[in-house]
């Protein structure tokens, strides 16, 4: 009877010390659960940082606009004259590169290096692609610009207007071609690009529908950094 006693304490015994096992096992699960979504947290909000610094990287030109007249608006075309010649696409002659474009359901512009047929794509946020791009004065630098043409931009994307500026440095081809910064519109659609100097642009906005009767208004800006 007594070793009896004894058997099954021990088993009690046993039988306790597992189930201090399986509750310490669920537990250790339940930390390793709680570590997963610290981690997912983490990388959530890195995401988040991510996407607020990609933001950050569009300059907002709203509050640097300055007005001119029409007459003035009018009158750039006269004062700049380009130093380098253009070819039929628009793009800088004697580069080995010329400007193309594609639609499908969205249209898409690039730049396609002759000898090698290789491509640079040109951003445009919006369906209708890129509305222009325009060389500077001195063609070392050029301009690419698209737009939205409704004052409900916002339901869809982050501007109402994009421009986009990029460097042309010394040399040949694709590899010679780099993009500096972008410039962003929340209140204006654009209707057309000037440069006004090298270092500055002047634009035709709208704040309409383009579908309706516009009111045009001129500005000009610095986008510049060197």
């Amino acid at each position: 009877m007594k070793n009896r006693c004894i058997v099954l304490l021990g088993l009690a015994l046993l039988l306790a010390c597992k189930r201090r096992g399986e509750q310490k096992s669920v537990a250790s699960k339940k930390d390793v659960i709680h570590v997963l979504n610290k981690v997912v947290i983490n990388s959530d909000s890195a995401t988040k940082i991510i996407h607020e610094k990609q933001e950050e990287e569009v300059d907002e030109l709203d509050n640097n606009l300055k007005i001119i007249s029409l007459a003035e608006y009018d009158a750039i075309d006269s004062l700049n004259k380009s130093r380098c010649g253009l070819d039929s696409s628009g793009f800088v002659k004697n580069l080995g590169v010329t400007l193309k474009s594609r639609c499908d359901q969205v249209c898409e512009t690039y730049l396609y290096e002759i000898k090698s047929g290789k491509t640079m794509p040109l951003p445009a946020d919006y369906d209708a692609g890129l509305l222009g791009l325009l060389v500077s004065p001195l063609c070392d630098r050029f301009v690419t610009y698209s737009s939205y043409d409704m004052p409900d931009y916002d339901k869809y994307y982050n501007h109402r207007a994009l421009i986009v500026l990029y460097y042309i440095n010394k040399g040949v081809g694709i590899k010679v071609i780099t993009e500096k910064m972008k410039f962003g519109l929340r209140k204006w659609s654009i209707n057309e690009v000037k440069w006004l100097d090298n270092k500055s642009i002047a634009l035709k906005l709208y704040q309409e529908a383009y579908s309706d009767k516009v009111k045009f208004a001129y500005f000009k800006v610095r986008i510049e950094t060197r």
